[in-house]
């Protein structure tokens, strides 16, 4: 997601020069004249298309007009190409930041590409190439929120205010693209000095439900990219939301936050000490899949026998696998992709105890209740940056 380096196209526009020449005072006077036209350009021209450029990254850009697609790899042959993440001239659904009062807002009113008025969350119908093992036959679309849920605003001096103040100038504006879950951008603006969470833009994979323990295979595969700089402090990451056995809430009591990219991101504690909305690494050196990962627990205390304590947020609490085996080993990507495996984590959080306690981290034969990807951001510096959304799929066996 923006995450970095994108590479922009620079339009190079067609000049065109005409030459008179006028021959006079000649036998048999006449006037010739030579207009000599050279269109330069008549498409987008992308400096990298016409070398070879070995690069890691994936290009998953939307092509320009009529050019087919092309990789680093290859040499274009002239053809009008974008390269880069989620770039496109039209969107099939658009959504600008709304006028809104003091709290959380999730949606807001836009238009798309046919002008008809959307809402922020723009939902796309059932894809079974990137959405596989889906098994709630009443939910097979895919949504991508703004989900700007704690807005501020900054007034004249700088200071943060309430969005209803009266002294409020700049308050936080969020704008969603979207053609497709695997092809988006969020455009965030959140004034500086903003140090928690402001929003979680994401894209949701609806259609999965069940307990986890009966999936043969649940993974999930991601691309995004963000901003790496001094003044945006966000973070790329799954959020995946799972319900207890035998749970009283209609919707969902743990969340697993897995987090693997960071731009000045706050160090998880050292030490941790089970109470509520206490955070600090439990676990370092976990290995999922031959990766690193450490672990982070923000759990709200249990009741003796480990089932969740309602009374505390109305949840478990959250708990965080971060990549790196220790926090610093964190990275910081302007493109990061790879794939999850769900379900190993989860049965990890099923298998081991909390810290001096006869409970695991997550109740045996808990069930899925969300799946998504995005970022949690918590200031932009007061400057919009984008963040692009260029890959996500959830894959599950039965």
């Amino acid at each position: 997601m923006n995450k970095r380096n994108r590479i922009k196209h620079e339009m190079a526009s067609h000049t065109i020069r005409k030459f008179k020449k006028r021959i006079a005072d000649k036998p048999l006077a006449f006037v010739v004249v030579i207009v000599v036209a050279f269109i330069g350009m008549l498409f987008v021209v992308n400096p990298r298309a016409a070398t070879f450029t070995a690069n890691s990254e994936a290009e998953n850009g939307a092509l320009s007009g009529s050019a087919s697609q092309q990789t680093d790899g290859t040499v274009s042959g002239g053809k009008a190409v974008k390269f880069g993440t989620a770039t496109t001239s039209s969107w099939a659904c658009t959504s600008a930041a709304p006028v809104f009062q003091n709290g959380a807002w999730d949606y807001s009113a836009g238009k798309n590409a046919a002008g008809s008025i959307v809402d922020s969350a723009c939902g796309f119908p059932q894809d079974s190439v990137h959405f596989t093992g889906q098994n709630d036959s009443t939910s097979l679309d895919n949504e991508i929120d703004s989900h700007v849920w704690s807005p501020t605003c900054a007034d004249a001096l700088g200071d943060l205010v309430d969005t209803d103040d009266p002294t409020c100038v700049t308050p936080s504006t969020s704008t969603l693209q979207a053609n497709s879950a695997q092809n988006f951008v969020i455009t965030n603006m959140t004034p500086a000095g903003h140090n928690s969470v402001s929003a979680y833009s994401n894209v949701w994979a609806h259609g999965y439900t069940g307990v986890v323990d009966d999936y043969k295979t649940l993974t999930s595969t991601y691309n995004l990219s963000m901003p790496i700089n001094s003044h945006t402090s966000a973070w790329a990451m799954h959020d995946d939301w799972f319900k207890e056995p035998n749970s009283p809430n209609d919707w969902a009591d743990y969340e697993l936050m897995i987090q693997y990219d960071f731009t000045n991101n706050g160090d998880c504690p050292s030490s941790w000490n089970n109470g509520a909305n206490d955070w600090g690494v439990v676990a370092n050196n976990v290995m999922i899949d031959g990766v690193a990962w450490h672990v982070c627990d923000g759990e709200n205390p249990m009741h003796a026998d480990g089932t969740c304590d309602q009374s505390i947020d109305d949840s478990c609490g959250a708990i965080v696998f971060k990549l790196g085996a220790t926090e610093a080993d964190r990275p910081a990507l302007p493109t990061t992709s790879g794939t999850i495996n769900i379900k190993a984590m989860v049965t990890w959080l099923e298998t081991h105890n909390v810290p001096g306690q006869n409970y695991p981290f997550m109740q045996k034969g808990s069930s899925v209740a969300n799946l998504s990807a995005g970022w949690e951001i918590c200031t932009t510096g007061g400057v919009p940056e984008k963040f692009y959304g260029n890959g996500f799929t959830v894959n599950a066996t039965h």
